[in-house]
């Protein structure tokens, strides 16, 4: 007996010695002539370890096809987060836009209040120095007046 390990842990010993070319040539000759006997007869040919290679992919068939189905399904999952991920980012970046013309609104109307202000200050400006050459203007006229007497 033999296991098929990556590591041969001598725990198991082949009982009988190798066998021969010889031999290995007249055990595939008679396994080819009985075959050739049963397809004569109309027997099926059943080769052993064809059916166990062909029942092992099959088993591996079906785990792979459930494996497949199990991927497509957590595939789908992402999918659905991510469309999900992308319509909420199409709200907020609507809400920035909304937020960004709003703040542009307030930007010209924050440039209005300021050119009024500059035209207030300017006029109020003209005013005050009017009052002052006024004021100045008696002062001095009140002081000569005062002197002349």
């Amino acid at each position: 007996m033999c296991l098929q390990t990556a590591q041969d842990c001598h725990f198991f010993e082949w009982l009988d010695p190798p066998t021969t070319a010889w031999i290995k040539e007249l055990l595939l000759d008679l396994k080819s002539v009985v075959d050739k006997l049963k397809s004569e007869r109309g027997q099926p040919i059943v080769d052993e370890g064809r059916e166990q290679h062909y029942q092992e992919l099959e088993q591996l068939n079906h785990s792979l096809q459930r494996q497949l189905m199990n991927m497509e399904a957590h595939l789908e999952a992402k999918e659905m987060d991510l469309l999900d991920k992308d319509e909420e980012l199409l709200q907020k970046d609507e809400q920035l836009v909304q937020k960004d013309q709003g703040l542009q609104g307030k930007l010209k109307e924050l440039e209005e209040l300021q050119l009024k202000m500059k035209r207030r200050t300017k006029g109020f400006s003209s005013v005050c120095g009017s009052i002052c050459v006024f004021v100045v203007g008696m002062l001095f006229a009140m002081l000569f007046n005062g002197r002349a007497n």
